[in-house]
């Protein structure tokens, strides 16, 4: 070989053996590896358990409808479901964070298996209520679990991306689950779709079997000698509250539409509901995307100020609005509004909570969801009744102008909130 072909082979291997990554720096790559084997099952599980759920939102007013309620039953039955979630919630993630990661996620979802064969024992109205109850309470621990053991298996530095990728799959969920629960509902009536939810839930259960868990992160000693309040208070995590703030603002008039949309599109002859949910999801899911890799770099303030314009929008163009058209540019703008701020925010909660509270945090987040749902249900159903749709959904509307306040003047400035947070990591330094 020619000695400068020699000289020249030699620098290329000594080039590239410079760039050549250290051991640490491997370790390092490892940890911040997002697609794992484990983060696709926990992705697949969480798709799943939001579908069981999405396929009976979407549908449950009508079975309510058929066994004699009204649209205040019906308001009444989504709030006292997600009351019962709220209630779920901290207690959940009081098990995940000192009991273990891994038992509650089985009994959640043996309950989601069992409890649609007992809508179809008793179908009554009464039962019907307190059954959807006890089914939003297995939902709950569910998806409270599901979230906690993402957030163990998702890198630090790459949250704001993962919990974007893994909230698409509640995005996909709700693209899908709703307008095949009504299609089963209207082809074959309310029995296929509660033994579907079943079938649903029992592959949930077997892609759990094969899910790694985290070990439990070791605690601290607890004093036993607290009051009863303290204990109940230790439930839900203080670092949690200011994005569980603003998101139960933002999330009200949400709940409202979720609860009545299909009822409304069917009264305005405005087409299918299904198609209001695919739509809204498809854009949640586009969102998310790219939403969180925002969050990740920018904060959520980007996120929180595009997102109430896109909520107020959409609110706008269901009340005034009366063609099929905007109907559909509603749904998109509120799956716009739903992408980009829930990744943000569910960042903000746990940006600066220590791993053992992962499951508090969670649970205290997802708690703020269900209140607003909570609320948007029952004020939803007695706006209704003594206004109509249109007026209801305006006057809700006004949760999104306290949101954006609210963080303007009080979760910008939170421990938690990007900014603040960055400054604290110059400071220590």
């Amino acid at each position: 070989m020619h000695l400068s072909n020699f000289n020249h082979l030699w620098h290329q291997k000594t080039k590239y053996e410079s760039r050549a990554e250290s051991p640490q720096q491997l370790d390092n790559n490892r940890l911040n590896q997002l697609w794992t084997r484990n983060f696709l099952l926990i992705a697949l599980i969480n798709l799943l358990v939001s579908s069981t759920g999405k396929m009976l939102d979407g549908s449950f007013s009508f079975y309510i409808i058929d066994l004699g309620g009204d649209n205040f039953t019906v308001g009444l039955t989504a709030g006292l479901c997600a009351v019962c979630s709220l209630i779920m919630r901290p207690l959940t993630g009081w098990f995940l964070d000192n009991v273990s990661r891994k038992a509650i996620f089985f009994v959640a979802v043996i309950g989601l298996i069992i409890v649609p064969f007992l809508f179809m024992l008793f179908p009554i109205l009464a039962m019907a209520m307190i059954l959807r109850c006890l089914d939003g309470c297995c939902w709950s621990a569910a998806s409270t679990s599901s979230n906690t053991n993402a957030c163990d298996i998702i890198p630090r530095k790459r949250y704001g991306e993962g919990m974007g990728y893994f909230g698409l799959t509640n995005s996909l969920a709700t693209a899908i689950a709703p307008a095949v629960g009504l299609f089963i509902m209207e082809a074959a009536g309310f029995k296929p779709l509660f033994i579907t939810c079943a079938g649903v839930a029992i592959v949930v259960l077997l892609l759990l079997s094969q899910l790694k868990f985290s070990a439990l992160p070791p605690k601290q000693k607890v004093d036993t000698n607290r009051p009863l309040l303290y204990k109940i208070a230790h439930l839900f995590n203080k670092d949690a509250i200011p994005a569980a703030i603003f998101i139960f603002l933002a999330a009200v008039p949400s709940g409202a539409i979720y609860s009545f949309i299909a009822l409304f599109a069917a009264e305005e002859s405005l087409g299918s509901g299904g198609l209001f949910f695919t739509l809204q999801a498809i854009f949640t899911g586009v969102s998310r995307i790219f939403a969180g890799k925002i969050a990740d770099k920018k904060g959520e303030g980007p996120m929180v100020y595009m997102s109430v314009a896109c909520f107020v929008i959409n609110i706008i163009l269901l009340v005034v609005g009366h063609s099929q058209l905007l109907f559909c540019v509603s749904a998109c703008l509120m799956g716009l509004g739903l992408g980009l701020c829930i990744p943000a925010m569910q960042t903000m909660a746990v940006r600066i909570v220590p791993p053992e509270r992962r499951g508090s945090a969670s649970s205290t987040f997802l708690c703020s969801w269900d209140v607003a749902w909570a609320i948007g249900g029952i004020i939803g159903g007695v706006l209704v009744d003594a206004a109509g749709f249109r007026a209801m959904f305006a006057i809700l509307g006004v949760f999104e102008i306290l949101a954006l306040l609210y963080y303007v003047f009080w979760g910008r400035k939170a421990p938690s909130a990007f900014k603040v947070y960055q400054a604290s990591l110059l400071h220590k330094k």
